[in-house]
């Protein structure tokens, strides 16, 4: 069969980009090409072995970005604002780089549709009170590619909180303990600052490796429909304490969700932590508003996911945005073992 359409993914062994390899793989209509600066990591390979094309190129290099996007009908981009390279005083930053992808795109002359990893400008929303750096620098790089005047479609995205965090053990302790380690009480504690005025405050939460992939190819089905749309990646919702509560019902397990008092000093004084202090600083300051002025909603969501289903020829009245609920029972099997024993 002969393939129609390149995408091309920047980012594609990341936790954004191998989703939607894997998605856009399940569909025959497209030829997927993987951009890795390591083409011999286990990621890359695992990607080769589905049918990837395994393109070696850094972002950096602009040549690079114009031979790697050469010949392509679509691309998607995730830069990764905790790449150390970005992190001292002085060194290049997130939008440096944006744009030498973004240039290298615009330079093949072919690629006619970008669907990029982006953000709330935090700056302007607050008329200049709260900064998100990372934020800002996406909101940036977006702004540049619209503004190019290159492309039929540009498509933004904002990303939800990632369920997937809490598969991680090595994170876990950041949290407080939730949800492998229980802690002095018993409980599976998930310890954070509050988003918004209060705990109850909606939060969207994205299964990256379960639905994420899905809407963007989605949105690659029918492009021209979401040119300059905002699609907020949104699985599910819930608040923080309902998290816990999730969690408890579905594996038998004691858990519960405990605001920190001093949420400030909760992030500690690196960079990092100070990026996510600035995070909750901007959700406190819009109330919860995760967004911006775009509601946390999964109807976008759930529409894309059910385009990308049946392009994958299955039934999408089976398949839909997996639940918080569902996520725990499928990720934390070994918990509900524990209780059924």
């Amino acid at each position: 069969m002969t393939f129609e359409k390149t995408i091309t993914v920047y980012g594609a062994t990341g936790s954004q980009g191998g989703p939607v390899v894997r998605s856009l793989l399940k569909n025959r209509a497209f030829k997927v090409r993987a951009i890795t600066r390591n083409p011999d990591s286990p990621a890359a390979q695992a990607l080769r072995t589905l049918g990837a094309e395994i393109v070696q190129a850094d972002g950096w290099k602009k040549e690079q970005m114009v031979a790697a996007f050469l010949g392509s009908w679509g691309a998607f981009v995730n830069t990764n604002s905790d790449d150390p390279c970005l992190a001292g005083d002085g060194s290049p930053t997130e939008f440096d780089l944006g744009k030498i992808i973004i240039d290298g795109i615009i330079e093949t002359g072919t690629v006619k549709h970008l669907v990029y990893s982006s953000f709330v400008d935090t700056s302007a929303l607050t008329k200049g009170q709260v900064t998100v750096r990372p934020a800002e620098m996406k909101a940036k790089i977006q702004r540049y590619a619209e503004e190019s005047g290159y492309f039929e479609s540009v498509c933004p995205l904002y990303q939800g909180w990632y369920m997937d965090i809490f598969s991680r053990r090595d994170y876990a302790q950041a949290l407080g303990g939730f949800p492998f380690f229980q802690d002095d009480e018993g409980f599976r504690t998930l310890r954070s600052a509050k988003w918004g005025s209060d705990a109850d405050m909606p939060v969207p939460w994205i299964s990256l490796e379960d639905d994420y992939g899905d809407i963007v190819h989605g949105i690659f089905l029918e492009p021209e429909n979401w040119n300059g749309r905002v699609v907020p990646t949104v699985s599910d919702i819930s608040t923080y304490p309902g998290v816990t509560e999730t969690f408890a019902s579905v594996t038998g397990q004691r858990a519960r969700y405990v605001p920190a008092n001093d949420w400030k000093a909760l992030f500690g004084d690196t960079r990092q932590g100070e990026e996510n202090r600035s995070i909750f600083e901007f959700g406190r300051f819009t109330n919860g508003k995760y967004f911006g002025d775009h509601p946390i909603s999964t109807h976008k969501s759930a529409y894309l996911k059910a385009r990308a289903v049946e392009a994958q020829g299955r039934d999408p009245r089976k398949e839909k945005l997996i639940t918080l609920s569902q996520w725990f029972a499928k990720n934390h099997a070994s918990e509900i073992r524990g209780r059924e024993a």
